[in-house]
């Protein structure tokens, strides 16, 4: 690891000496110039790439950022964030990925900006739209691929995909998912790169720092009683996964079942249901007051709604169970029982089975996206 960060470091200061690092460079007409500028759109891109400047800032490389949709919210107050009133407020972006923006207004943006990386979400037409002017600039252009389904399962990217003409590389969490990819990448030019998703690091060292003593007797719960943590969602299918979910629960009163709710949600769907149908064993639990990576903790089984929910549970080495009372084919990184009946559910449950590793997504996953930035810039500086 030492070794790792003194590479990293060597490598930062040659990039200072080629005048790529640390804080952007202002000119008196406004023109930045900066290594790497993010296009974020969704929240999930958000906290990826404040990951990614974290690092970024420790071994001292620029950035700077254009934020729209909801991926505002997380930069607001960020120095890095280009201050652009038509994009940060514009309401046809953030209610829709198929939004164009104003080919002029992207022109006016990177004219101010000189990035060596552009590094783009696939989540809306906007980014594309920023991608495709960047090439033509001589920006190395990166999507970055945020999402756990393969490509035939996922729609958000579809718009992103329309409009881009040219993609240097394309940056996805694991093996399966890259090759899901490979075709619709090679079709713009771009090689798919194995980065891994940079939120589960974060995810990761919390579940190690957590005092799980502590968290029971916060909790109330008895040292060795059983905890199965249940996963709220918000699909067409949730409510009927719900009622199965907790018929289960009356066949199993010695085990205590902890329910969230999603964070779109208000929580009084499982409320209802919970005193309509639960006994006392079924406890749910306030949005926000406890992280997720908290209560996996302290679970000897996890039961979710989504593919992505169960692959990120079973990152943790958990056992997770898939509700799947709609019949959906589930791709082939399924990492999870599935039960479609409360008898189905609760003999899950009971059995011994544990859950199956996501191995061919990487640890260190900002690190290895900051390797790879540092190693692009490093070459551009080699080449001039």
């Amino acid at each position: 690891m030492k070794n790792s960060i003194f590479k990293a470091c060597t490598l930062a200061i040659a990039l200072l000496i080629s005048g790529f690092s640390m804080a952007a460079q202002y000119h008196q007409d406004g023109y930045i110039k900066t290594s790497v500028l993010f296009i974020a759109y969704d929240e999930s891109e958000a906290r990826a790439f404040l990951q990614i400047q974290e690092q970024l800032k420790r071994v001292g490389v620029s950035y700077r950022v254009v934020a729209m949709g909801k991926a505002v919210q997380f930069f607001r107050n960020d120095p890095a964030l280009i201050d652009e009133t038509r994009l940060i407020h514009n309401e046809g972006v953030s209610d829709n990925r198929n939004h164009r923006v104003n080919h002029k207004l992207v022109y006016n943006v990177l004219d101010r900006i000189n990035a060596r990386i552009l590094y783009t979400g696939m989540s809306s037409r906007a980014q594309a739209q920023f991608a495709n002017v960047a090439q033509l600039e001589g920006s190395k252009v990166i999507a970055f691929y945020n999402g756990l389904n393969t490509f035939d399962q996922a729609l958000q990217v579809k718009p992103f995909l329309d409009e881009i003409r040219y993609a240097d590389e394309v940056h996805v969490p694991s093996k399966s998912i890259g090759l899901s990819f490979k075709d619709i990448a090679r079709s713009k030019g771009a090689t798919v790169k194995i980065t891994g998703l940079p939120v589960m690091e974060a995810d990761m060292k919390m579940h190690k720092d957590i005092d799980t003593r502590q968290l029971r007797k916060t909790l109330k719960i008895k040292a060795r009683q059983k905890v199965v943590l249940f996963h709220g969602g918000y699909h067409k299918h949730y409510p009927a996964a719900l009622k199965t979910f907790l018929h289960a629960t009356r066949m199993m009163p010695e085990t205590l079942f902890l329910v969230t709710f999603d964070p779109r949600l208000n929580g009084t769907l499982e409320e209802s249901l919970i005193n309509a149908i639960a006994g006392e064993n079924v406890h749910l639990l306030h949005y926000g007051n406890y992280p997720d990576a908290a209560l996996r903790s302290i679970s000897s089984t996890v039961i979710v709604n989504s593919v992505k929910d169960a692959i990120t549970a079973s990152f943790h080495g958990k056992p997770v169970i898939l509700m799947n009372t709609s019949g959906m084919e589930v791709s082939d990184q399924q990492v999870a029982m599935q039960a479609a009946s409360p008898d189905e559910l609760a003999k899950w449950l009971s059995s011994k089975r544990t859950a199956t590793p996501t191995q061919d997504i990487p640890t260190n996953m900002d690190r290895a996206i900051l390797a790879q930035i540092i190693y692009d810039l490093r070459r551009m500086a080699e080449e001039k």
